[in-house]
């Protein structure tokens, strides 16, 4: 029945297998919550509410009984206008956990339901599973068919695990599906018993997409750039995405194509985003993967021998003349709303700054501030919410079907010795209009 004053409750659109598959993995996930302070878990609480919630609308529907109990679930325990205790808190978060528990196994043994039987096949084969989904060899969640070909390749150096692992589960829960490989990731890795060169020679050419991690360890070995170079010579689609070094260091047909950062949030989630694409997968709100999001980013920070990316070559300075070495730039929104957000910087010398930007990702600006303040080495430029307002606003082509969240870029003029250079950061825009992105910039410039 449809809504009055609105369209009709939006269906399902997931086949009940994904849906039983993502309701255990987001069960198994409940778990973790049980016997910890409210406050402890709190915002992993939210991310896990907003993806499950979610799931449960593609699997049975906006307007569905599940859908209903499950909003109802978030509201167990007592609550008053007025507030409540924390002891009343925590009181809610065990009852909330529980009404959740006790909704989604109604929901996944419905689903086994209305399910075929699996074939008789033998014994129930059980395999290693990301996040704690037990698969069978036939007739469960995903097929050996489906297994032997996974749909996205990581490919990279085994001293990389740590990022690797954490780039894994950020596709897992961006795009909400186990068809990775990632040789070196428990859950991810080879079938036992294959032999290991041909198996990879055959999924580099299979997988629809081919994420190519490149690190200073991954430039090192010669198995990933087999990989890589077996891939372009394909003529197959894949990213360069890039921890500890800047696109000039990779050399060959690979400079070619264009790369990503993991170093930055918008690039991660564009990540997100053209994988979703090529696949013709729903990529899932922002708000459901941050945290992996800001894990793959820590991981990536912290690889050794990262490079910083350069604005522009220093002119070349005459004969005889004094070189003033760059420094470096950075720049951090912080500050999520309601509360004012701000343009953080920290620079390796004292600059001013004199102006920013609000633009599309297409670089169109739409509003500007002309600044009158203080700089130095390390300060907050204001970021004012009327004018990433016209941005939010804008009719853009990038713009989520959700809301208004999507790609967008702030762009700051700098001043420090009687010369400015503009640096521009990619951004991403949530469903609360807050803002995410940070990147390192290299300032060279050159006196006589």
């Amino acid at each position: 029945m449809a809504r009055r004053g609105g369209p009709p409750p939006k269906g399902p659109d997931w086949p009940h297998e994904k849906t039983l598959e993502v309701l255990k993995q987001q069960l198994g996930q409940l778990q973790a919550f049980k016997g910890k302070r409210f406050s402890e878990v709190d915002p992993e609480e939210q991310v896990w509410e907003q993806f499950t919630r979610s799931a449960i609308v593609h699997g049975f529907g906006e307007g569905s009984e599940n859908t209903g109990n499950f909003n109802m679930a978030h509201w167990a325990g007592s609550h008053n206008m007025m507030g409540i205790s924390d002891h009343q808190r925590q009181k809610n978060f065990e009852k909330r956990i529980a009404a959740y528990e006790s909704t989604l196994r109604s929901s996944i043994r419905e689903l086994e339901v209305m399910l075929p039987p699996p074939a008789q096949t033998g014994d129930d084969v059980v395999r290693p599973a990301a996040v704690g989904v037990v698969e069978r060899a036939a007739g469960s969640v995903q097929t050996q068919s489906e297994d032997e070909h996974p749909l996205i390749l990581i490919s990279h150096s085994g001293a990389d695990l740590d990022l690797a692992t954490a780039l894994v589960e950020f596709l897992q829960v961006g795009l909400m599906t186990n068809r990775i490989r990632c040789s070196s990731v428990d859950g991810y890795r080879l079938p036992a018993g294959v032999k290991t060169e041909d198996h990879l020679r055959h999924e580099v050419n299979s997988a629809e997409v081919l994420i190519g991690l490149i690190t200073p360890n991954s430039l090192a070995s010669h198995y990933v750039m087999f990989e890589l170079g077996a891939r372009w010579g394909a003529n197959k689609f894949m990213i360069p995405l890039l921890a500890g070094v800047t696109a000039s260091d990779i050399r060959g047909p690979l400079s070619f194509l264009n790369a990503l950062s993991a170093h930055n949030d918008s690039q991660l989630l564009q990540l997100l985003t053209d994988t979703g694409k090529i696949l013709k997968m729903t990529v899932q709100r922002p708000e459901s993967s941050i945290s992996k999001l800001a894990s793959v980013k820590s991981r990536a920070d912290k690889t050794t021998g990262r490079a910083v990316a350069t604005l522009a070559p220093a002119a070349a300075a005459p004969s005889g003349a004094a070189v003033e070495e760059g420094f470096t730039v950075f720049l951090e929104v912080v500050g999520p709303p309601p509360s004012p957000q701000a343009l953080k910087v920290r620079a390796g010398r004292p600059v001013t700054p004199t102006r920013l930007d609000y633009l599309l990702s297409s670089g169109v600006c739409l509003a500007a501030d002309d600044l009158d303040m203080e700089g130095g080495e390390a300060f907050q430029v204001p970021i004012h919410d009327a004018q990433v307002l016209k941005v939010w606003n804008t009719p853009r082509p990038d713009m989520s079907s959700w809301d208004h969240s999507g790609p967008a870029k702030l762009r700051l003029t700098l001043a420090t010795g009687g010369r400015e250079s503009t640096f521009t950061l990619p951004i991403h825009m949530q469903g609360n209009r807050q803002l995410i992105g940070s990147q390192s910039f290299r300032w060279a410039q050159s006196e006589i």
